[in-house]
């Protein structure tokens, strides 16, 4: 699972106060969802979460939660945080904690594709 929050340079250009905030209730909500359904952040880069599971089922269900957490969220930005994701399924390496390999490649492409509210398969 990969995450994005659309516009987010947009939104520190105009907001940087109140995105500072929001920031911690986006990764609070990204958190919880990937732990309660059994998986790992292997990585953050800025705004945007990189999430392993062993069960596709799991990735689903918490991709929706998550997105279902963000829409209900009063976000103290005028403009409300918007989250693209995207899920793939594939066998990856691990190194370090780390993972590594083609399925990971093509998910970040993937995600690049997707807008805000949306979970690309």
């Amino acid at each position: 699972l990969f995450t994005d929050i659309e516009g987010s340079s947009r939104l520190w250009e105009r907001y940087p106060k109140e995105m500072s905030e929001a920031l911690q209730i986006h990764d609070r909500l990204v958190e919880r969802g990937v732990a309660e359904h059994s998986g790992k952040v292997f990585k953050t880069v800025g705004d945007a979460f990189c999430a392993a599971f062993f069960s596709p089922l799991e990735a689903v269900a918490a991709a929706e939660q998550i997105q279902k957490d963000l829409l209900s969220q009063k976000w103290p930005t005028p403009d409300p945080i918007s989250v693209r994701m995207a899920l793939h399924v594939g066998e990856v390496d691990e190194r370090n904690g780390d993972f590594f390999g083609p399925p990971l490649n093509r998910l970040a492409r993937i995600v690049d594709l997707g807008n805000g509210g949306q979970i690309l398969c």
